[in-house]
């Protein structure tokens, strides 16, 4: 009924949400984080720090009393970073994989009403990105991967209650996969 939200913070993280009205029968969920062990890593004289990060995105809307749309996000960014000062550092760096990953979740959601039932229809997206490296002491690339992985689906769903104590659910369901990738040794 109201925006609201909170800032949050400790000895390894700190994070941001938000929640409330966007309109008449419309709502959203946000929250961000942002988990800072790099900086602590770092400042320790550490030769390289993973970062993070991860976000969530919810939204709602009631168009009327028959129908409902809702889109939820979910997303993750890791990250490790080297940092490469000196000879000591490149050396202790060529003994560790670096690793990069993104991935993102999305779906959205229809869900009409109808008499004794409902139907359901989703539209999905979900992406991953991985990529590892290893470089050698003077920073020459020994190892490599890389991918990328897509899936796009939609899922229909009918639901009827046919009496008291039966149910009937159909469905259909259609997928996407996409990937690709590259090795490189």
């Amino acid at each position: 009924d109201r925006l609201g939200g909170k800032a949050t913070i400790s000895a390894a993280q700190f994070g941001l949400s938000a929640a409330g009205p966007l309109g008449p029968n419309k709502s959203f969920l946000f929250s961000g984080r942002r988990r800072y062990l790099d900086l602590i890593f770092r400042a320790a004289g550490f030769e390289f720090v993973p970062e993070y990060w991860d976000f969530l995105l919810k939204t709602d809307w009631r168009p009327d009393d028959g129908n409902e749309i809702d889109f939820l996000a979910i997303g993750a960014l890791d990250r490790v970073r080297f940092f490469n000062d000196d000879a000591d550092d490149r050396y202790e760096n060529s003994r560790n994989l670096y690793s990069d990953q993104d991935q993102v979740v999305s779906g959205l959601s229809w869900k009409a009403y109808i008499p004794d039932g409902f139907i359901i229809n989703t539209l999905g997206q979900t992406y991953n990105k991985y990529a590892f490296m290893q470089n050698d002491s003077l920073l020459e690339p020994i190892f490599r991967s890389n991918s990328r992985e897509y899936v796009t689906s939609w899922r229909g769903e009918l639901a009827r209650q046919v009496s008291p104590k039966t149910n009937f659910i159909v469905g259909l369901q259609a997928r996407s996969v996409r990937a690709t990738g590259s090795l490189f040794i």
